[in-house]
């Protein structure tokens, strides 16, 4: 459950030691859930898919553009 937490905060943006204070854990023990849940994997992948459909989103502009 508090890995979860520490996870939702992380996707909301939250420092880790306003994870800690909002849990009332220590930000050395949100850092070791963060750890335990790949959270650096899923942030990367989070980025990658953000980019790839910006990209998408360009592309689609530009084709309805250039087929008009």
């Amino acid at each position: 459950a508090k890995q979860a937490a520490v996870v939702a905060g992380l996707l909301d943006e939250l420092k880790q030691q306003e994870i800690a204070e909002k849990l009332g854990i220590s930000q050395p023990a949100v850092n070791q859930h963060a750890q335990s849940a790949r959270w650096y994997a899923l942030n990367r992948a989070l980025h990658y898919f953000e980019q790839y459909v910006a990209l998408m989103l360009i592309n689609d502009a530009f084709l309805k553009r250039n087929s008009q």
